[in-house]
């Protein structure tokens, strides 16, 4: 069952982005989105979400990230909304069911706009003073202006410096950027993820699919994490170890 909803805010972002802030009567780890457009047009998607800070965190409210692709009638129809504007929402639709300390140290290696259930998961350990799991991010983007959610990022670290650390990783950086080049690699994450044996630790992973096939393998169904391969198996993670978005 759907239900509809009213956008409260537009935020640009980089790149073709906007972060959208609704007031769905429930909310969840992230939802389907059915829209019919003016023309006829109908499409689905699905876009990660949480507790909105364009409304302080609020409860009720959701947030959504949304990235625009030309050839993607869901993101291209969102783009054209403007506040006040209704759009269909089902959900939640649950995927990893995350309770504070479960972990004592998680990572979270994503690309692109792979980074919204990452930003999620972050957000709700850091917005609960009970919870003391460290974090580490290791995000990947072809140019700086690529880099989702960044000023958010540096506000964690700038916040819980003993416990939040993020690296960037830029396929085609310019002469000044001084992160990593290139593609996130096995020395990168062998140097600053969580060593397999140091404890209560978790990978999650989430991102076009050439990242996916590289770092952990995708998976096989939204219901079947698949065979854990790539770079993860070869540092000595085990498949409870990791988890695919």
């Amino acid at each position: 069952m759907f239900s509809r909803s009213a956008f409260r805010a537009v935020q640009p972002l980089k790149q073709q982005a906007r972060r959208y802030a609704t007031e769905p009567s429930t909310g969840g780890s992230n939802t389907a989105l059915y829209a019919v457009g003016a023309v006829g047009v109908a499409a689905a998607g699905y876009y990660f979400l949480g507790d909105a800070p364009l409304h302080s965190h609020a409860k009720g409210y959701l947030d959504l990230l949304v990235k625009k692709y030309p050839d993607g009638p869901m993101s291209t129809h969102m783009h054209d909304m403007t506040p006040g504007q209704r759009l269909d929402f089902k959900g939640p639709l649950p995927k990893y069911a995350w309770t504070a300390n479960k972990h004592e140290h998680i990572a979270l290696v994503a690309g692109g706009t792979g980074i919204t259930p990452m930003y999620q998961l972050a957000r709700a350990i850091f917005n609960n003073p009970a919870d003391k799991t460290k974090v580490t991010l290791v995000f990947g983007n072809v140019t700086e202006e690529d880099i989702l959610l960044r000023k958010e990022f540096a506000e964690l670290e700038n916040t819980y410096p003993q416990r939040f650390r993020a690296f960037y990783v830029l396929d085609k950086p310019t002469g000044e950027w001084s992160g990593g080049k290139g593609f996130i690699d096995k020395n990168l994450l062998k140097t600053v993820l969580p060593e397999p044996s140091s404890g209560n630790v978790k990978v999650f992973v989430c991102g076009p699919p050439g990242l996916m096939n590289a770092v952990s393998g995708n998976k096989k169904s939204p219901k079947d994490q698949g065979e854990l391969v790539g770079i993860l198996k070869e540092l000595g993670y085990s498949p409870d170890q990791v988890y695919k978005f």
